[in-house]
């Protein structure tokens, strides 16, 4: 292993590109997570940011995916950008942030997913299995109807930011460029640092 530039940085560019390109992942990251049972749970979600070296999302604590993410502590997270031909798996902690971040992030949230997040806080847990349709559409137009006057809906309390602060880092590339291979890289913290080992694509 030798240390080297901080493998976040080039996801960092990787991403920027990849938003130049129009890729539809740029924002995106898939979350996987275990349940009590040790099954596996994966599942798509918003990346706010990538920022000190951690991804930034918002997650419903009434989701399941919150209890799971908790009681475990443990989480793996990829970032696929398929217009560069990059992907980046991270594993490690996780932090809560405070609310004023998650206040600033949470501007960027679709008015329709805020009125969703009112629907948890108000009616139902989110992934709940008490669903009627009609009841649902009833309680969603009773939302909209309260806060029209408030296009801009304040954090709900069950709404958190969390930092998925990795200590170990997976990245593949393909250039694409004739009979090159992928490259495949693995990084880990050691002593504050990171150290880059090349790994068998």
């Amino acid at each position: 292993m030798r240390s080297q530039v901080n493998p976040v940085e080039k996801i960092i560019e990787a991403k920027k590109l990849a938003n130049h390109k129009g890729d539809p992942l740029h924002g995106t990251c898939f979350l996987a997570t275990t349940q009590y049972d040790k099954s596996p749970h994966v599942r798509a979600m918003q990346l706010y940011d990538l920022v000190d070296g951690a991804l930034f999302l918002l997650i419903n604590d009434t989701s399941p995916k919150w209890e799971q993410l908790t009681s475990s502590a443990s989480y793996e997270a990829l970032i696929y950008l398929p217009s560069v031909s990059m992907q980046a798996r991270f594993c490690g902690a996780f932090f809560m942030a405070e609310k004023r971040i998650a206040e600033k992030y949470w501007t960027q949230v679709p008015l329709r997913f805020k009125k969703l997040d009112y629907f948890h806080s108000m009616f139902l847990d989110q992934s709940s299995k008490q669903f009627d349709e009609k009841k649902f559409y009833e309680n969603m137009i009773f939302i909209t109807e309260t806060y029209k006057d408030n296009p801009n809906l304040a954090l709900p309390d069950h709404v958190k930011g969390v930092y998925l602060v990795p200590t170990e880092i997976e990245i593949w590339m393909d250039t694409k460029k004739g009979d090159e291979m992928p490259i495949r890289l693995l990084y880990i913290v050691k002593d504050n640092e990171w150290q880059e080992q090349l790994l068998v694509p």
